[in-house]
């Protein structure tokens, strides 16, 4: 029984059996231990193994996989304990942290000191009643403690310990609800829910039909028609291994491979050279389970506002890092990738997107030039990418040969199925789109979709399936011409069959004095009229007309303060040693997202996201009467305008030391020409701005702040280099709350 308490710590053992009990109010899970396995015995026994007779050469890709997860379940088998227990039911509490044996004995004490004083009620029992109760206590608080603290140190590693043992102290969720069938009744049981999940995500499967595949060409330089890896390729990757994701349909959990990463890496190798050889994947391999989540959006009862989220073979998605690496490298080698693609791709980021559009809206509106930004959402991209015509945009872009014969098993004979609470529905299988929720997924969409801004004759930037076409307008001819790049985009989806969700594209009209022009997308036989938008959530970022930024500071202080609260009401020991990594980790970064793109210069904006903060520290044991820079300075925690500061000069220092990719970034900073006085070698050039929106954006405010720097701090060789140097310099402000133009 003792072993059963300590589950609780093992934040990512899989259920692997789960039993209802006779009387149906709670159920018995059997669970493996994995922070209590013995891995010095499991990786003897898999050293002893010879590979050579489990891996013979007459064998297919099916009987070397099945053989190698014979040996990691045998061992698994043999040398992670099982933990059987009782998940509570509904009306009886969970336990908030697993209880050490030495407590255990105390509270048995306590409850016997109890029942005597019940049975006797003297002074003297009620005394030592009194004392043992007193001792439990304090035990439990200690223990308590000690796991919020362990939590707090984890929280950005591990985010999911913490919401975990939050959702203890809070109101059990609500599963998935009853949903609305094709016959408008309601499911009854979870098996019924399952079905009718399945039956919606596989309904925006596309068929492409036996007719001929359009022709892609381009030009590259060389082709990509093999791949080989080494064990030391494979043992760096399987070091990387993050323990704490779920394992796939074939409970080979990531911890084990891990921890036996010297032991596997030669045998993998030799299994996914056997896969690259053969282009033949196991078919285990391609069966996915996929978990419904809800969008936190619309109805629950509707299908339609779930996301299914695969989970597919661990094994299989190492391997898939090495094609997906290949495929990326032979991308940027022949000079392939787009300069409008920014997902997925390094040196590329939400932030590096949002702040070359922004920057080219605010040049157009500070000239009072309108600017019409179309943003158009494509109908379940991932599920809806057509395998034959990916299949020939890769072999357009130069991938043939065991690569492309590889890629294409493994998009092929797919098949899925959704689980609600373990009652899995009937598989169906997989017709078109790249598996969400695998590593080489995200890669071959942007190789799908990359000749998506050769349709157009507009500026257009896409990050993922996100696409927006702007144009400034001026004239009649202007409004045409964005007009005509929507229609060539139509024609692009027509012709590679991944469609427009008319209902959900809208158009967003910028600067004051904008004509509001009319625009349209055909969808069959229909046209439709973009919906004029007046805030647009464009990659994190709410954008208005007049690229104020008003609504977005409002929602992220609301955002903030609800984690504040969600972390204050929760955590019983408000330590500064829990509550600072607990605000570093979960609130800080909501404040801070993108925040060099939209960084406030209205002083109540200013004041409204330092107060975030100032409340937060209040809380903190002993900081109720402290002022708050004194409480900044106590807690070592760094004032919020101190942090947007530093975060201007890193930012700047990334763009102008190609950190970021110059193609991308090179017309946001302007270095200045004339030398004629003194500089720190990188002074940059001020652009003259009309409106004060547009003087204090990002490439116009950091400029002064920049030349200023001293020529040692500018020039730094790295970028860890530069962040230490400019945290001596800027020393004497790490926790002021009123920063001048520094």
């Amino acid at each position: 029984m003792g072993n059963s308490h300590h589950s609780v710590l093992s934040f990512n053992s899989p259920i692997d059996i789960c039993v209802p009990t006779q009387n149906n109010s709670s159920t018995t899970k059997v669970r493996y231990a994995y922070d209590k396995g013995d891995y010095l015995s499991m990786r003897r026994f898999v050293n002893s193994i010879d590979w050579n007779l489990k891996f013979a050469n007459d064998g297919s890709v099916n009987d070397w996989k099945v053989n190698l997860e014979g040996v990691i379940t045998e061992a698994q088998e043999l040398f992670i304990p099982k933990i059987i227990n009782r998940t509570p039911t509904a009306n009886k509490p969970k336990r908030t942290f697993s209880a050490p044996d030495t407590l255990l004995k105390k509270l048995q004490d306590k409850r016997k000191a109890f029942k005597y004083f019940k049975l006797f009620p003297t002074a003297t029992n009620r005394e030592n009643y009194h004392y043992h109760r007193n001792i439990v206590n304090t035990e439990v608080l200690n223990a308590k403690k000690a796991k919020e603290l362990q939590i707090a140190k984890n929280a950005k590693t591990n985010p999911k310990a913490l919401f975990k043992y939050i959702s203890t102290k809070t109101k059990p969720k609500e599963g998935i609800t009853n949903l609305t069938k094709k016959d408008s009744t309601l499911t009854e049981n979870d098996s019924e829910k399952s079905n009718v999940l399945n039956d919606f995500f596989s309904s925006v499967f596309v068929e492409e039909g036996d007719g001929p595949v359009p022709e892609f060409t381009t030009d590259f330089n060389n082709v990509l028609s093999d791949l080989i890896i080494t064990d030391e390729d494979m043992l760096k990757v399987l070091s990387k291994l993050n323990s704490s994701k779920s394992p796939g349909p074939d409970a080979i959990h990531p911890r084990i491979l891990k921890e036996l990463q010297e032991q596997l890496s030669h045998p993998l190798k030799l299994l996914f050279m056997k896969t690259i050889k053969d282009g033949k994947l196991p078919d285990s391999w391609k069966e996915a389970e996929v978990i419904p989540i809800f969008k936190n959006k619309g109805r629950k009862d509707s299908p339609s506002n779930y996301r299914p989220v695969s989970l597919t073979s661990i094994i299989c998605k190492i391997f898939e890092h090495f094609v997906r690496d290949a495929l990326y490298t032979h991308l940027i080698e022949n000079c392939l990738l787009s300069k409008d693609q920014f997902g997925f791709c390094k040196a590329r980021s939400c932030v590096s997107q949002l702040l070359v559009t922004i920057n080219e809206w605010f040049n157009c509106i500070d000239k009072k030039i309108p600017v019409d930004a179309a943003y158009l959402d494509f109908r379940k991209a991932f599920d809806s990418v057509p395998h034959k015509r990916l299949i020939s945009k890769l072999y357009g872009y130069g991938v043939r040969g065991k690569v492309l014969n590889w890629i294409s098993d493994f998009l092929s004979e797919r098949t899925q199925y959704v689980n609600v609470n373990n009652n899995p529905s009937c598989k169906v299988p997989v017709t078109s789109g790249v598996p969400q929720g695998s590593v080489l997924g995200p890669c071959l969409f942007i190789y799908y979709i990359n000749d998506l801004p050769d349709a157009t004759k507009c500026l257009i930037k896409i990050f993922a399936d996100d696409t927006k076409a702007y144009l400034p307008v001026q004239s009649n001819d202007d409004h045409d011409m964005l007009q005509y790049s929507i229609n060539k985009l139509v024609e692009w989806t027509d012709k590679w069959l991944l469609k427009f969700n008319s209902d959900k594209c809208n158009i967003l009209y910028l600067g004051k004095n904008n004509p509001k022009h009319k625009y349209f997308i055909k969808e069959g036989d229909t046209i439709s009229e973009l919906s004029e938008t007046t805030c647009e959530k464009d990659l994190g970022v709410f954008i208005d007309p007049l690229l104020s930024f008003n609504f977005h500071v409002s929602s992220t202080i609301k955002k903030a303060r609800r984690m504040s609260g969600l972390i204050i009401r929760n955590i019983s020991c408000k330590s500064p040693a829990i509550m600072v990594p607990l605000f570093k980790a979960l609130v800080r970064p909501i404040l801070e997202y993108a925040n060099v793109v939209w960084c406030p210069f209205n002083k109540n904006h200013i004041l409204q996201l330092e107060k975030v903060q100032q409340q937060f520290t209040k809380r903190i044991n002993g900081m109720y009467n402290m002022s708050y820079p004194d409480r900044l300075y106590k807690l070592k925690l760094p004032s919020l305008e101190y942090r947007r500061l530093r975060g201007d000069y890193i930012e700047t220092y990334k763009i102008l030391n190609d950190i970021y990719d110059p193609l991308t970034t090179h017309s946001l900073l302007t270095l200045e020409t004339n030398k004629r006085t003194r500089s720190n070698g990188f002074k940059l050039k001020k652009i003259r701005t009309k409106r004060k929106p547009y003087g204090k954006f990002f490439t116009n405010r950091t400029v002064n702040r920049w030349n200023r720097l001293p020529k040692q701090i500018a020039s730094a060789d790295s970028i860890n280099t530069f962040k230490n140097k400019l945290d001596v310099h800027l020393s004497d402000i790490v926790y002021s709350t009123k920063i001048v133009s520094y």
